[in-house]
């Protein structure tokens, strides 16, 4: 079932493109399962940029072309993906430093999705006491800052699995839409949204169904078959 949160009203501002004005916008975030992935264990709640290498943005354009780069360090605590007309970027702490959206040529981006599986990375999306071990508190989704008219809505997909139990917090993807209007060169909009680590490089790996699981799996299939075998008698 698809859980929508409302969150705090964005604020656009225009600042790449030098006005001084802010202007409310909408903007929210939800969840959906997706494939389940899991893990042994968290190093803590605090990851900054540098820290998310190898995970993987995809951008979207309104055209229905997308660009894949792989996330790589910049600095001591920072991190970016870049594209040819476009780049994502984090400089600190994920809980309280603002990422940064560019679009720096080509006109028409729509959105994003920051694959976190790759770079050992999962958002944090509750902000109460639930919460996996070592994760502490997160945040999902918020203060969005960019053009006046647009919208943004985050979701988060492919929930994980903390030693195998999902406690409701971890999602390894999130993938930002844009409404109302398309991003275009020169244009910004920042956010907030929170990350965790996994304890071991590579541990993040989607679920393995169990043996059980397969049993059931191959069972369907033996009486599929079966069936279509009478039909045709």
């Amino acid at each position: 079932m698809k859980h929508t949160f409302t969150v705090l009203a964005a604020v656009l501002a225009t600042a790449a493109l030098g006005s001084a004005h802010a202007v409310p916008i909408a903007s929210s975030h939800s969840t959906v399962p997706g494939t389940t992935y899991t893990t042994p264990g968290l190093t803590g709640f605090a990851t900054n940029g540098a820290q998310m290498v190898g995970s993987q943005v995809t951008v979207k354009y309104a055209d229905g072309s997308t660009d894949l780069q792989t996330w790589a360090a910049t600095g001591a605590n920072s991190g970016a993906a870049t594209g040819a007309d476009w780049s994502l970027s984090l400089a600190g702490d994920s809980f309280s430093s603002s990422w940064i959206f560019a679009a720096t040529g080509r006109a028409g981006i729509v959105g994003f999705t920051f694959n976190g599986a790759p770079g050992d990375t999962t958002f944090d999306i509750l902000g109460d006491a639930t919460h996996s071990p070592d994760s502490a508190l997160g945040r999902a989704f918020s203060n969005a800052d960019s053009l006046a008219g647009l919208s943004a809505h985050a979701t988060y997909s492919n929930q994980l699995q903390i030693g195998g139990t999902f406690y409701g917090d971890l999602y390894v993807s999130m993938t930002m839409d844009i409404t109302g209007g398309q991003l275009v060169g020169g244009q910004t909009l920042s956010f907030l949204a929170d990350t965790d680590n996994a304890a071991a490089q590579g541990s993040i790996t989607p679920t393995i169904p169990e043996p059980e699981t397969y049993a059931l799996m191959l069972a369907g299939l033996a009486a599929v078959g079966w069936v279509a075998r009478r039909r045709k008698a």
